[in-house]
Order: C-alpha cells, then structure tokens, then sequence
C-alpha cells in the first residue's frame, strides 16, 4: 500500500458503491472493491468487510448478462439502491447505529444471495465464493489464512482448498516489491 493511499470508512464506500450501482459500473465497483480490501486489512473493520463482499456479489450479478438483463434484477438493484441510500443517514458514532448498519449490510447480502439463487446457473453461492476469494486476497497481501478467513467471515476449509488451487504468484501482483508488503504487514501491527 504507497503511503499516499487513505483509509476508507464505510460511508465513504457506499456513497462510491451508490454511484458505481447507480451507473451500472461493474469494473468501477472491482477496483471499489481493492481498494476496500486493503483498507480492511489495514483497519480490521467488519463493516468494510461486509462492504467487500456486497460489492464482489453485485459486481458478479451485474456482469452476467442473463441476470441484469431481467426484471428480477431491475427489482433487486432498486432495492439494493435504496438500502444503500438508507445507511447514508446511520450515525457512525452511535453502537445502535452500527448495529442497524450491520443488518442493512446483511438484508442486502441476502438480497444477493436470493437473486442469484434465482436467476444464476451455478451450484455455489456468490456471496459464500465472495467470502473465500477476498480472503484468498488477504492471504495474498500477507495474512496468516486464519486472519484472513476470521476477517472475511469465509470457510477456513473452501479457503484452504482455493488457495492450494490458486497460483498466488500467478494472479495479479498486488506490490510490486517487499518493501511495500512489509510497509502494509507493519501498519497493520500498529493498528492492533
């Protein structure tokens, strides 16, 4: 992470996913979702966690033709729209608060989950493969599989199978020397 990049918060997140939805921007909402990732990396916050994981499902159903081309995902995508809108009046610094965002976050998780049970073509889940595969990134950006597994809330065993499958050093470099890797492994020490 260059020590230029800042921190997101959520509402900064879901007012960026707001607009990224609203204009149907599916590779908008993926780099969204990097950027986020290492901010839940750097900051722990489950919030933003959660965040990521909506994003990888929208951005999964947006780019399959055969769902956002239907009415279902039209009804869904509004009302994903507007539960989005709605955390953008939550006070943050309120824990009842935070909690009425966490279970936003999940009405629309499932929301995700129904429409693709619905309209996908696929055994899995979008949101469970979310989980495991932004925590395979985690894993990436030098967190011990538990850490990371504990923080995206994915199966430690669905993470281990994907990552023994995955060729890490294959996938898309996320730094481009150690330096930098070991810059973001002593922010986030400090920031525990």
């Amino acid at each position: 992470m260059a020590e230029k990049e800042k921190v997101l918060d959520p509402i900064s997140v879901v007012k960026r996913l707001i607009e990224l939805v609203d204009r149907r921007d599916d590779s908008g909402i993926h780099n969204l979702e990097s950027e986020t990732t290492v901010s839940v990396i750097v900051t722990n916050n489950s919030l933003l966690s959660e965040l990521c994981v909506i994003m990888y499902g929208l951005r999964k159903l947006m780019s399959k033709t055969h769902i956002s081309g239907t009415p279902e995902w039209r009804l869904a995508n509004t009302t994903i729209l507007k539960k989005l809108n709605s955390l953008l009046t939550i006070d943050m610094s309120k824990d009842l608060e935070k909690t009425k965002f966490q279970i936003t976050l999940i009405d629309i998780e499932k929301i995700i989950t129904d429409t693709d049970t619905q309209l996908g073509h696929y055994v899995t889940h979008i949101i469970d493969d979310g989980r495991v595969k932004l925590a395979s990134d985690a894993y990436a950006y030098g967190l011990s599989a538990s850490q990371a597994s504990d923080l995206f809330k994915a199966n430690r065993e669905q993470l281990m199978s994907f990552i023994g499958v995955t060729k890490m050093p294959d996938e898309d470099i996320k730094y481009k020397s150690i330096k930098e890797r070991v810059n973001l492994l002593d922010i986030v020490s400090k920031s525990k």
